[in-house]
């Protein structure tokens, strides 16, 4: 398993939502199941370099060896987004974003496929008041096959809903405040 870094400046927009309960009926019928969707939402998108540790500034190539028929597998974590008091819903779609070919003219069997993508609260004391804070981890499973094939970075995009630690400030946000 290895982790990623966000690269450069994350693309924020903050939704308008408000506070609402919702009750939803399931099929077939059953008690209704209600929650509250949070006080904000937001989009974020930006590039995720894969690195060889957390604490690493280095990027790593994810690779195979040179035999083509071999299909390698592995994942990716990284924390993407703002720190929030309470993640409710998160939609999250990850897509390769630098992939690699050492050896493209003897490979005869090449794929990068972005298997799955999932997401957990990622919680941690925070930084002013020590309360629990969260942010949004992205698991990503990936697979390619391809003699000398690998990833280096992968894109991403979610919205999210819940209730922020701060609001975004001007700077974080990509509007034209004007």
């Amino acid at each position: 398993m290895f982790t990623a870094k966000t690269l450069g400046k994350e693309q924020l927009i903050l939704l308008p939502i408000d506070q609402h309960t919702f009750g939803l009926r399931t099929q077939p019928p059953q008690p209704p199941v209600t929650f509250s969707t949070g006080r904000h939402g937001i989009v974020v998108s930006g590039y995720a370099g894969i690195q060889a540790q957390p604490s690493s500034s280095v990027g790593v190539f994810l690779s195979g060896n040179a035999d083509d028929d071999d299909v390698f597998h592995d994942e990716v974590n990284f924390l993407v987004g703002p720190s929030w008091i309470k993640v409710v819903q998160v939609s999250a779609s990850v897509s390769p974003a630098g992939i690699y070919s050492l050896d493209s003219d003897e490979v005869d069997h090449s794929r990068w496929i972005v298997d799955q993508c999932t997401w957990a609260p990622a919680k941690f004391p925070g930084p002013v008041t020590g309360q629990q804070e969260e942010r949004i981890r992205l698991n990503v499973k990936l697979h390619w096959q391809g003699g000398r094939n690998g990833w280096h970075d992968l894109a991403y995009q979610v919205v999210a809903t819940g209730t922020l630690t701060n609001l975004p400030t001007v700077a974080e946000l990509s509007a034209d405040i004007s």
